[in-house]
């Protein structure tokens, strides 16, 4: 039976993979990414359009291909090597993209299917079995003798690298798909160099997947560079004295092999992109919600004119904004602007840059950002797939969002790495381990810091994900390295043995960050199943939690957000319904059927005379739609997912002045909840009575896991009323 598991486990676990990966993406509804404005140039590139246009918030797995008039092969060939759209995306992307338009035009031929009919789940199953390729290639490299601990090893990496967060990308046309096959071959050939299989093939192998990376998201060139010198350097320096010259001149050759198209890559970066991309980093980053003599201070800092600060918190695709921009005159003057006078700024302002580093890691909990569907028509919009999502629902609920959860995993991946490397390695190879360390740490440290710089907050969650890669690295490899550490000394598990220094950073400080890492679940778990206190209302004060009203023959309980010698602002933290927000699926809360129901019927049946319901006055903000109405602010809103984050630039928002007894939270309420310690109270799966700015459709909605994002208005959530009531 064991001789049996060493020569299937490899081959069982890839093919197993393979199979969860076809059943997140093919069982059942069709699973993949919906589009955000991206695929329009990876579309225009492969001779593709939409077949369905109705596709917001949607995942949509069948387009079509823009066919000529010419044979099936003349076709194929055009669509292969044409380079048409290439200057406007020049993405490695684009080849795996179009290989599968060509293996749609023959599978449909074979089938007798209409030959422009494109099926995005080609390109899906292409990449799972790529993918499940290079899981094999990680599995051989990995062999524990106990095989117990072999198995738990391979399963801890199935796991967490095929997520649905993670797979659910192979059947978009967002470049992240390439990107995994590319890290994954980037870990894999690194693997087997760092532990001795420097023959230049091996090397080739990995400026291959370096080159990859990098040409796949122009934003990882400098990470492929930084692994390309590493490598090679080991490489070198592995050989023997007297053969080191020759092997440097071949190493040298392959690895310019590498860089050089690297180098004609960023260089072929389009114009559009650095405009874009410098313009969120400046309005939508550096000067976003900032006071206008402070925009004023940034952009001097900057070399721009002072006058650019009416654009402080706009992005480049707000409306109107570009073309604005550009008739005032300012678009020659800020095209002079470049990457490192941004990094510059921020190295002249290191508070802001701290400030935007935490902002960076607070977006990397998500695997797959919240505002990208997983499913088509069948199901609501923006509804996530939960195929094989334990570790996305495990993620989010653990630090990894966290500053020092994200010092905690790399301080323990650093000293398990160090310790291995002093335990196992010469002199020489010590020094090669640590060169390592450090570019596995500053290609980490490179992926947050790049994000503001290059883009400023704008899809801040998404572009996170390299980092979110590096993070789920380091924690697979604390894990496997303390089974192998168990497997080589099974007495480590002794009481006597664990009390050992020696045995402290390959034993201790995984499982110490491991438990760390999991503190924000345990909490929230501890928390959920304590007993409230109920405070009785006429002594409440800000925090306390009391009873007021009943509804449905319980009484209703509320957490005390707000007290003044007059009045008490209460949040109830229970639902007390569920219902649409409007069955017009409109998100005006002044017209909105809950609005309504509030104010009327559940208003009567609640409250008696005990206590007077104020009819009180709030800035109610507006989205798109509405904002004709306004009476203050001159700002569109976007509200991050984060309670943290989410509501800053509300008060320059549009918004108008409305009266109700009854309210649903609006940003205010959210804002007190996250400001006096009691976000465990925002976490539960209610609507807001914020719109979403950029449609009429849908109002934010808070998760059950605190997050913040929206949804249409015709269906239903939980109800969770805001009142004040004077004492």
């Amino acid at each position: 039976m064991l001789d049996f598991y060493k020569k299937w486990d490899n081959v069982t676990f890839a093919t197993l993979a393979l199979g969860i990966m076809l059943s997140i993406l093919f069982l059942g509804y069709n699973v993949g990414m919906s589009d955000q404005s991206d695929f329009g140039r990876v579309m225009d590139a492969s001779s593709l359009t939409h077949y369905v246009h109705d596709r917001a918030f949607i995942f949509i797995d069948r387009y079509t291909i823009i066919l000529e008039p010419n044979s099936l092969l003349s076709n194929a060939w055009r669509i292969m090597f044409s380079e048409e759209g290439i200057e406007n995306y020049p993405s490695i992307h684009l080849l795996f993209v179009r290989l599968s338009v060509v293996a749609n035009l023959f599978i449909n031929r074979i089938i007798g299917a209409p030959l422009d009919v494109y099926r995005i789940g080609i390109l899906g199953g292409m990449t799972a079995v790529m993918y499940a390729a290079l899981l094999y290639w990680l599995f051989r490299q990995i062999r524990l003798q106990n095989p117990i601990l072999d198995i738990i090893a391979k399963l801890v990496i199935i796991f967490i690298a095929v997520d649905v967060g993670y797979i659910a990308y192979f059947n978009s046309f967002f470049s992240e798909s390439i990107q995994i096959l590319a890290f994954m071959m980037l870990v894999v050939s690194g693997i087997r160099i760092f532990r001795g299989h420097t023959h230049p093939l091996d090397f080739v192998w990995l400026v291959l997947a370096s080159l990859i990376f990098g040409w796949s998201k122009f934003v990882n060139i400098p990470i492929a560079f930084i692994m390309i010198a590493v490598f090679a350097v080991i490489v070198i320096f592995s050989a023997d004295v007297g053969y080191r010259l020759r092997r440097g001149i071949i190493i040298g050759v392959i690895a310019l092999a590498g860089l050089v198209p690297l180098m004609l890559v960023y260089n072929a970066i389009p114009d559009w992109m650095d405009i874009d991309t410098n313009y969120n980093s400046v309005f939508f980053g550096i000067v976003k919600d900032v006071d206008d003599a402070t925009a004023r201070r940034h952009l001097q800092s900057l070399g721009l004119s002072p006058d650019m600060a009416q654009f402080a918190s706009t992005n480049r695709y707000v409306a109107g904004a570009a073309p604005l921009f550009r008739e005032l005159g300012f678009e020659e003057e800020f095209e002079n602007i470049s990457k490192m006078d941004l990094l510059l700024f921020y190295l002249r302002h290191p508070a802001l840059l701290w400030a935007n580093i935490e902002m960076s890691i607070a977006h990397s909990g998500m695997i797959r950002p919240w505002y990208i569907a997983n499913y088509g028509h069948q199901a609501e919009r923006l509804t996530p797939s939960d195929n094989f999502s334990g570790w996305s629902w495990l993620r989010v609920r653990m630090a990894f969002d966290t500053m020092w959860g994200s010092i905690i995993l790399w301080l323990a991946f650093a000293a398990a790495f160090l310790t291995k490397a002093i335990a196992y390695l010469s002199h020489n190879g010590r020094r090669m381990a640590i060169a390592l360390l450090l570019a596995i740490l500053g290609s980490a440290a490179y992926s947050v810091v790049v994000q503001m710089i290059a883009n400023g907050e704008a899809d801040l969650a998404k572009h996170m994900f390299v980092y979110i890669q590096f993070a789920d690295f380091a924690f697979v490899a604390l894990i496997v390295g303390l089974l192998y550490h168990i497997d080589e000394n099974p007495k480590t598990l002794r009481l006597a043995e664990l009390k050992a220094l020696h045995n402290i950073p390959r034993f201790a400080v995984p499982i110490i960050c491991i438990i760390a890492l999991t503190v924000p679940l345990l909490v929230s778990s501890i928390r959920a199943i304590l007993p409230i206190t109920i405070t009785p209302i006429d002594t409440a004060r800000q925090g306390d939690i009391v009873t007021f009203g009943e509804f449905g023959s319980q009484d209703l309980q509320w957490l005390v957000i707000d007290e003044t010698a007059d009045a008490l602002t209460l949040f109830a933290i229970q639902d007390v319904a569920q219902l649409p927000f409007d069955s017009g699926n409109s998100s005006f809360w002044v017209e909105s059927d809950i609005r309504e129901w509030l104010n009327n019927d559940f208003l009567n049946e609640v409250f008696n005379d005990t206590y007077r319901i104020v009819n009180a006055e709030r800035d109610l903000l507006l989205s798109i739609r509405t904002q004709e109405l306004a009476t203050s602010g001159d700002r569109d809103f976007y509200a991050f997912h984060i309670p943290r984050y989410a509501f800053r630039g509300a008060d320059r928002a549009y918004s108008m002045v409305v009266a109700d007894y009854v309210r649903l939270p609006g940003a205010d309420t959210m804002q007190t909840l996250y400001d006096m310690g009691s976000s465990h109270y925002i976490r539960g799966g209610y609507w807001l009575e914020i719109p979403r700015f950029l449609d009429g459709e849908m109002p934010r909605y808070v998760t059950r896991d605190g997050h913040i994002i929206m949804r249409d208005a015709m269906n239903s959530a939980g109800i969770r009323p805001v009142i004040i009531i004077t004492r």
